[in-house]
């Protein structure tokens, strides 16, 4: 995993390629903080929050997931943010 700046207030963790989950998880560090998709296991989730610590110093308020494969899902526990699956309100098709 490494840390990459993408803009002033974002952030992307950028997981190996080829492994089973691979996903990627973001951090926009304003009004609270949010963090897109929460990895794919405890370990990497815990990992990307130690790395999104060195530049957003309190845990985000709220938690993205893109969609509810356990890749992006599975560290959500780890978040008391408020979270958010956006392709759960959004129509079929």
């Amino acid at each position: 995993m490494k840390m990459q700046q993408v803009s002033n207030n974002c952030f992307a963790v950028l997981n190996e390629k080829n492994r089973v989950c691979d996903a990627n998880s973001g951090l926009i560090n304003r009004a609270g903080g949010v963090v897109i998709d929460t990895q794919s296991d405890l370990a990497h989730a815990r990992q990307m929050i130690e790395m999104f610590s060195k530049v957003w110093p309190a845990m985000p308020r709220r938690v993205i997931n893109t969609h509810e494969d356990g890749d992006h899902v599975w560290g959500n526990q780890l978040f008391e943010a408020r979270r958010s699956s956006p392709t759960s309100r959004c129509p079929n098709g």
